[in-house]
């Protein structure tokens, strides 16, 4: 690894800029690849919009967020560039799926032709942390077409369950609040997604009881929920269409 590379690559670094800067990276630009490096997960993001990367280097941290970065950065909008690989550098990625490598930085250079090979063998699948596909499969009696009918089923649903709730808060309709927030506890029950079927269960009780100041409070946690499942749940629908398999 000494020797400049006859194949340089296209690295992206996210560093929350937590720590001194890694000799490691100087390394890698001696080497002959190229390196951009971010410090937060809007700048990669925004990196990974403009260019096809061929590896992703994240540094989390002690970063609380690390999961809800690792599921914006895979999910990334139609067209944008895919990714091959995210790997965790320094500390592994906290709950870290298997398909998540992590490296230290001191073995990063020697580890890195071994974390591409990886990555052609198995390029990196969408890691959901609040969906659970393998219960939407189950739920479905293992038919993964009907999984994503189910989902599409759902994105159908969605603003009108959404904006009843809404609406129902303004004009203090509770049998509207209480209707809608069912029906979307529901919907997203076979799917996983634990915090926000739990946060429509409580607001099914608020509506019903006309607890207004709660169902406000209420109301932001839904919003933050069906913001960090969106984009798991799309993922689900391209993959279980693609024939991608949950067991």
């Amino acid at each position: 690894m000494n020797n400049p590379s006859s194949n340089p690559l296209r690295i992206l670094v996210a560093d929350r800029g937590e720590t001194a800067p890694h000799p490691e990276l100087a390394t890698l630009k001696r080497l002959g690849h190229r390196l951009d490096v971010v410090e937060t997960i809007d700048e990669a993001a925004a990196a990974m919009d403009r260019e096809a990367y061929d590896i992703v280097l994240m540094n989390f941290g002690q970063a609380r967020a690390a999961s809800e970065d690792v599921a914006r950065l895979q999910s990334r909008p139609a067209g944008s560039a895919r990714i091959p690989r995210i790997v965790s550098v320094g500390a592994p990625l906290p709950d870290s799926p298997a398909t998540f490598p992590s490296v230290s930085w001191n073995s990063l250079v020697e580890q890195l032709p071994e974390l591409l090979e990886q990555s052609a063998v198995a390029p990196a699948q969408f890691v959901y942390l609040h969906v659970d596909p393998c219960k939407a499969v189950e739920a479905a009696d293992g038919d993964h077409e009907l999984v994503s009918s189910l989902v599409e089923l759902y994105f159908e649903q969605l603003p009108s369950l959404v904006s009843g709730i809404r609406s129902g808060i303004d004009d203090r309709l509770s049998e509207q609040v209480e209707r809608n927030a069912h029906s979307l506890k529901g919907a997203i029950s076979i799917f996983g997604a634990v915090g926000l079927r739990q946060a429509a269960y409580e607001m099914e009780h608020l509506g019903r009881e006309s607890r207004w100041n709660e169902a406000e409070e209420k109301w932001l946690a839904i919003e933050r929920e069906l913001a960090v499942v969106e984009p798991e749940m799309r993922a689900l629908g391209r993959e279980t269409a693609a024939g991608r398999k949950f067991n």
